[in-house]
């Protein structure tokens, strides 16, 4: 379907609801949103957000894209393999998967919403470093907060917005 989130143009979600399994998952935007699209009759939100149901009508949707999209990180051929980690909520050491080369893009964005909790800006720097060692690019999506999100022109980490994005010739195309 396509999307208005500023790092990707589609999102597939063949499967609905999810089942709370850390802190992380307290102020998820997934609880919160599920019943304006319960509300508008998306096919799929018509069950409680806990309740995990697989769409099989949904599968073959990727069949049906002009260009293919990323599946199993690490271990298919991919263009671009990224991780979103939002929110952050905590420190994330992802060296390993970007030094073997597993990882092309990092997003790091903090919590947002009334019960947001506060990301230390010591972590999507800790991120940003990591990336920057490896000239991988970095793309700190917001700042979070209770009050706003703190993203775009205020999303500023040590002066810096920080919106790299990957581009096809930094990428290897492992299947050529």
């Amino acid at each position: 379907m396509p999307s208005t989130i500023e790092w990707t143009d589609e999102t597939w979600n063949p499967v609905t609801g999810c089942s709370r399994v850390s802190p992380g998952c307290d102020n998820c935007y997934m609880f919160a949103l599920y019943p304006r699209l319960k509300a508008m009759g998306v096919p799929g939100y018509a069950d409680a957000p806990d309740k995990v149901q697989a769409l099989p009508e949904r599968l073959r949707v990727p069949s049906t894209w002009k260009r293919p999209r990323l599946t199993v990180l690490g271990r298919i051929p991919a263009r671009i393999r990224f991780v979103s980690a939002e929110p952050l909520l905590g420190a994330l050491d992802l060296s390993e998967w970007l030094s073997d080369g597993t990882l092309h893009w990092v997003i790091a964005g903090g919590e947002s919403g009334l019960k947001a909790r506060a990301m230390d800006l010591d972590w999507a720097r800790n991120l940003r470093d990591q990336c920057a060692d490896m000239g991988t690019p970095f793309f700190l999506k917001q700042l979070g907060g209770r009050r706003g999100k703190r993203s775009g022109h205020e999303a500023e980490l040590d002066g810096i917005i920080w919106t790299d994005v990957p581009t096809w010739s930094e990428i290897d195309y492992a299947a050529d």
